[in-house]
C-alpha cells in the first residue's frame, strides 16, 4: 500500500486482491443476513464475519445463495 496525502491510498497488486476478497466476503454475508435470515441489522454481523471466514465457507455460501452478483445495496459482488 502506498499513501499520498493529496491523492489517497494506492494498493499494490496483493493488497488489491486482499481488499477484493474482503469486500466479496462482506457483500455475500450481507445478502445472507438480509435475504435468508431477514435480519435488519445484518450489516453489523456481516462486518464481523468478513475477515474471519475460511475460503471454503465463502464458496459454500456463494453456492447456497445461488451466486448473487449484487449486495442488498446494489453494489457488485467481486468474483
Amino acid at each position: 500500500m502506498k499513501y499520498d496525502g493529496r491523492k489517497g491510498v494506492f494498493f499494490k497488486p496483493k493488497g488489491k486482491q486482499t481488499a477484493k476478497k474482503i469486500v466479496r466476503n462482506l457483500r455475500l454475508f450481507e445478502v445472507f443476513f438480509k435475504n435468508e435470515l431477514k435480519m435488519k441489522n445484518g450489516e453489523k454481523f456481516a462486518c464481523k464475519f468478513e475477515h474471519a471466514v475460511n475460503p471454503e465457507v465463502i464458496t459454500a455460501l456463494n453456492k447456497f445463495l445461488k451466486n448473487p452478483t449484487k449486495c442488498p445495496h446494489g453494489k457488485i459482488i467481486p468474483k
